[in-house]
């Protein structure tokens, strides 16, 4: 025990000599530093060469200043020029860049080191040609030679670097690969920070106009230079007033697109091994406007408005094979609201085979038969019937499952129950309203327990009024006759009011 405490004793006696000398030897070197730090001035052409050094590319500095900040010196570059190879033409000009120089990397490594690179106030125009070539203010940058991986060497350098940052910037973009158009993003703030195989970026930029008003991100990655496909992400990202037309274009769901709207969103997710593979945050939706696929101008019946919707949502999966759950889900339409639900939508395409399951606690009926007519999904035959028997009510408890082939619906099967249901007069069959069911049903024919207590029928006119038909009790059964035919089965369907008691049998 006396050695053990001996040793101890030793050690932390002389880790705390070791510790004061080494701050006693970073204090000289800062203070040597500070000595010369006026002294630099004098040496700008030896800082072009250190600086088209470090950056591997000639540059060419019009003026600079030197200061001091934190624990080394801080340069600040005016006029800086991106020279080519032959250092004859200016690839790119930066008004204004700051750099900070890391004293003890300097020393260790015997060239100059950054800590920091900051451009201020840079405008770049950023063009994506077809063939996936980028240039920038119309000047093709010559291609170094590729890191391992298919990584650019100035890709690999730039995650070697401990900071870099853009600040109050303005950057113009154009994609000649999609239908985007040019685009101007002004007041660029992003930062970088790179630790070995730790990579941090965050920054803020106002989008334009036709995009919606800001963007913040967060990203923090980790993997190896030589392997970008399979590096590991979780990141960051809230966007408020969205313009969903420009970011939704060319992308439709269920044969639905989005042609107005404004989105408030705040996600959180992580890529991993090459694919997006999680997404959770919350959205909120307001006067989103969707239409078929193939909307014909002039077509109001193509258009439907959604006058808000809000959630909070987690994806789970891959491209093809994906589900998403949506908790504390609430739509607006018009002047009803839903309460909050909770549903879950699966997805899965393999080949030329799509298969989707829908589940939710609760839906207005109205509301989602509106989103059928809109889809261009949805069958001629059962477009027609939808809007002539015009369902209304509640859903409570709702499966869905559909499958397609070749984008074309061939199988569907829904089981829900029903509250306050209410269906309009469809060639011999009457309209009621108030009914309680338990639906089963599928393309061919489907079967509903019928309750309720308060129902009414439409006669199409055999009598003045709807008909007060009380208490209903039973069941219904329907399936397809032929191509254009259905026949309903009444199944022991009692009907008693104040006036009558009947049981009826049949089919029509």
């Amino acid at each position: 025990m006396k050695l053990t405490l001996s040793i101890i004793r030793f050690l932390s006696r002389h880790t705390w000599w070791w510790t004061v000398v080494s701050i006693i030897v970073l204090a000289l070197l800062l203070t040597l530093a500070r000595i010369l730090l006026p002294q630099l001035g004098r040496y700008q052409q030896e800082l072009e060469t250190q600086v088209s050094s470090v950056i591997g590319q000639p540059v060419l500095i019009n003026d600079f200043r030197v200061g001091w900040h934190g624990y080394g010196p801080r340069v600040f570059l005016d006029g800086v020029s991106l020279l080519d190879r032959s250092g004859e033409k200016v690839l790119l000009a930066l008004g204004n860049v700051r750099v900070d120089v890391s004293v003890p990397a300097s020393i260790y490594r015997g060239k100059f080191e950054l800590r920091a690179l900051t451009l201020i106030g840079v405008e770049l125009s950023v063009k994506r040609h077809k063939d996936g070539r980028y240039t920038l203010e119309g000047v093709n940058l010559p291609k170094q030679s590729a890191a391992p991986g298919g990584g650019e060497a100035a890709l690999a350098w730039m995650f070697r670097q401990g900071h870099l940052a853009i600040e109050n910037s303005i950057i113009h973009w154009q994609d000649l690969s999609s239908d985007y158009g040019a685009l101007t993003f002004n007041k660029v703030n992003v930062h970088l920070k790179n630790q070995g195989g730790r990579h941090k970026l965050g920054g803020m930029v106002l989008l334009p106009p036709t995009m919606g008003k800001e963007l913040v991100v967060a990203v923090e990655a980790e993997g190896d230079l030589s392997d970008l496909q399979n590096w590991d992400v979780d990141f960051y990202a809230k966007g408020s007033g969205l313009q969903l037309t420009q970011w939704l274009v060319d992308k439709p769901v269920l044969g639905v697109s989005a042609v107005n709207g404004i989105a408030d969103v705040e996600v959180w997710g992580q890529w991993q091994k090459n694919h997006l593979s999680e997404l959770k945050g919350d959205v909120g939706v307001n006067d989103l406007y969707l239409a078929r696929v193939e909307h014909i101008k002039g077509d109001e019946s193509a258009v439907h408005l959604i006058t808000g919707l809000f959630g909070r949502f987690v994806w789970q999966g891959k491209a093809d094979d994906w589900s998403l759950d949506v908790d504390n889900f609430s739509l607006v339409h018009e002047d009803s609201r839903w309460p909050l639900a909770r549903m879950r939508v699966a997805h899965r395409l393999e080949d030329d085979a799509r298969d989707i399951e829908v589940i939710t606690d609760f839906a207005r009926i109205g509301d989602l038969i509106e989103l059928m007519l809109v889809s261009s999904y949805t069958e001629k035959e059962l477009h027609s019937l939808l809007t002539d028997l015009a369902p209304r009510g509640d859903v409570r408890d709702a499966y869905l499952e559909m499958h397609f082939r070749k984008e074309q619906p061939t199988e569907y099967f829904l089981r829900a129950q029903l509250e306050d249901f209410a269906i309009s007069p469809w060639k011999k069959v009457p309209g009621l309203e108030g009914l309680d069911l338990l639906i089963n049903l599928d393309r061919h024919g489907g079967v509903a327990d019928v309750g309720g207590h308060a129902v009414m029928m439409d006669t199409q006119g055999m009598f003045r009024e709807m008909l007060p038909l009380g208490s209903l009790l039973g069941q219904l059964a329907w399936s397809r006759i032929g191509e254009e035919g259905w026949q309903l089965d009444l199944r022991q369907l009692e009907i008693s009011n104040n006036d009558l008691a009947l049981q009826l049998d049949g089919q029509i």
